[in-house]
């Protein structure tokens, strides 16, 4: 195997794994985890940080990351008014609305699929080549509207868990 057979081969079953995560992520009952939401908080806007600062290196726009972020957030207020929060023998669960997280997700996965099976394959690394092929605007919009979206709406999430322990802790109190 060649290595322009052997990165696609090592590339699309890691992607999907990972579009397959995050799709379970969004659809049905999840247990909240105070620890772990932070870390994907953190990673997120790492992952926003490096892209921000790719696509300036390159010499491309911000506008359509920003566009997207500001959607997303919206999204992501719409998304969090839709959870449903129970406690169940104790423990805490949350329920995200199907609807907007499938949505979310399989516009990313669109959108990727579609980058990955029209951009040339070996890539072009020749001094002439356009360094911005990968900046795409609607790329960069569909990218900040679904980190736009999984910020705000796990910060509110996180919000809502601080907000429901305190009134529990002031209920016991009394």
């Amino acid at each position: 195997m060649t290595p322009a057979q052997l990165v696609p081969a090592i590339l699309v079953p890691l992607i999907a794994w990972r579009f397959y995560r995050r799709f379970r992520q969004s659809v049905g009952r999840q247990k909240l985890r105070p620890i772990r939401m932070p870390i994907s908080l953190g990673i997120m806007a790492l992952a926003l940080a490096l892209v921000s600062f790719s696509v300036l290196h390159n010499g491309g726009s911000l506008w359509p990351l920003a566009g997207g972020l500001v959607a997303g957030a919206a999204v992501g207020l719409v998304g969090h008014k839709l959870t449903r929060f129970e406690i169940t023998d104790g423990e805490r669960f949350y329920t995200p609305n199907a609807y907007l997280g499938i949505a979310i997700s399989m516009l990313l996965i669109a959108r990727v699929a579609y980058r990955f099976f029209t951009l040339p394959w070996p890539p072009n690394t020749s001094p002439n080549a356009d360094p911005g092929i990968n900046y795409s605007p609607l790329t960069l919009l569909v990218f900040g509207l679904t980190l736009g979206y999984y910020l705000c709406y796990i910060s509110g999430v996180l919000i809502s868990l601080r907000a429901r322990k305190q009134s529990i802790e002031s209920r016991q109190n009394a």
